[in-house]
């Protein structure tokens, strides 16, 4: 079917609906061979679809998504400024982070965070995702560096609720390793994973760039990142 105004194509699963362009969500092929304002477009509706779902909960249905968008913006590089697919990449790649992280995937989101910061070095959230991805896989002193890199470009509260995150994170991690040695030295029974405090499940990070930053049940914001 070719492309209208109406119709971006059958084959990518775009159409418009009004002045909004919208993605099937059964469909996740990149766009290909057409102008360059197809793929663009292509891009920024899955990036929305994709944002859509993690909001309702699908978290790997939003991942496919946004990589469905990276797939679309790759498609016009070198026809296109490099700053005009820095721009739509990079929050792309550190939602990636956030979402790879929710389904412990830690050593792909460490990749995901560090292509947003060098998209963006400046990027908040990219940097306390890097921390957690290396406190996943149990790389505390990476962690805590790049906690500490927060905290040197003025995010002290960002720094402070990810120590915080990772103090749980390294308990959680020495009682796991008990529980192990307990269990090969034969003992039936053996302690369960310290549950961690109220306080500390108030504490997250915001899952979307287009979403904002929380910290200690909501009372410091730090701007989104689009």
């Amino acid at each position: 079917m070719a492309a209208t105004a109406g119709n971006i194509g059958s084959r990518s699963g775009i159409w418009k609906d009004g002045s909004t362009t919208r993605v099937a969500l059964g469909s996740c092929t990149p766009v290909t061979g057409r102008p360059a304002r197809d793929p663009l477009a292509a891009a920024a509706a899955y990036r929305i679809d994709g944002s859509e779902l993690w909001k309702s909960g699908d978290v790997t249905g939003a991942v496919a998504r946004w990589r469905c968008a990276l797939s679309a913006a790759e498609d016009v590089r070198g026809r296109v400024p490099e700053s005009v697919l820095d721009s739509l990449q990079q929050p792309l790649h550190a939602n990636l982070a956030q979402g790879l992280l929710r389904l412990e995937r830690f050593s792909d989101a460490r990749e995901e965070a560090l292509e947003a910061l060098r998209l963006q070095p400046t990027c908040t959230k990219a940097r306390y995702r890097l921390a957690e991805a290396h406190a996943g896989l149990g790389a505390w002193v990476e962690a805590s560096e790049a906690l500490a890199e927060l905290e040197v470009c003025g995010h002290t509260a960002a720094a402070a609720c990810g120590r915080t995150l990772l103090r749980r994170r390294q308990r959680e991690a020495k009682e796991a390793e008990k529980t192990l040695a307990l269990r090969m030295l034969g003992c039936d029974s053996a302690p369960s994973l310290t549950p961690p405090s109220r306080k500390e499940d108030n504490v997250r990070i915001a899952a979307s760039d287009d979403l904002a930053l929380v910290h200690d049940e909501g009372a410091k914001n730090l701007e989104a990142m689009d």
